[in-house]
């Protein structure tokens, strides 16, 4: 397998969103700072394929980057690369939610909401996502725009980790992590959560 260069970028903040699980909600991102998305396609390949996950705050977040001179691919939708679903918890504040306040992070990782998905069932499927890209093979870096959860689920599936120890990576709005994907037992971890 020729290596895959794996760009991961978490959107742009999204308006109103501050302390609730958003998950498959699809509210659009706040007003960009241009230094900010100026920054971001500056540090991002021009020449590249682009992946984004089809809610509204990861095509907006590549549309501003391509505005600012960034790639400038059209985002393939990546339905694989969806936040968690969180069900029926969706759009209410964390602080709302009792259930939160008695689970340990193990129980965050394998419990789903109601109606819902487990972290650990996204992982799964990121997981499957990525081996499906590197199956096919890309002599150009893809660019993913997507979701903090599913970044930290390309980190679990890199690291070989469970997912309640992935949950402990942070990922900022509009962050870089890198993943190089050498062949079936080889991954190289480049970067994680750069803010350029």
């Amino acid at each position: 397998m020729t290596p895959v260069s794996w760009i991961w970028l978490r959107h742009l903040p999204a308006a109103g969103t501050e302390g609730t699980l958003c998950g498959r909600l699809d509210p659009p991102i706040a007003k960009p700072d241009p230094a900010r998305t100026a920054a971001l396609a500056a540090s991002l390949p021009t020449t590249a394929q682009v992946l984004s996950s089809p809610l509204a705050r990861c095509r907006q977040t590549m549309a501003a980057i391509r505005a600012a001179g960034g790639p400038q691919a059209d985002p393939d939708p990546a339905p694989e690369f969806l936040e968690q679903s969180f069900g029926d918890w969706e759009g209410r504040r964390y602080a709302d939610i009792p259930a939160l306040s008695s689970w340990t992070i193990h129980d965050y990782a394998e419990k789903a909401p109601p109606g819902g998905e487990s972290f650990a069932a996204m992982c799964a499927r990121v997981a499957g996502g990525i081996e499906g890209h590197n199956a096919v093979g890309s002599d150009v870096p893809l660019i993913v725009c997507t979701h903090a959860g599913v970044i930290r689920a390309a980190l679990a599936h890199a690291l070989d980790m469970p997912p309640a120890k992935a949950q402990a990576f942070a990922v900022d709005c509009g962050s870089i992590t890198r993943i190089t994907c050498l062949g079936p037992a080889g991954r190289r971890i480049e970067q994680v959560n750069v803010r350029p």
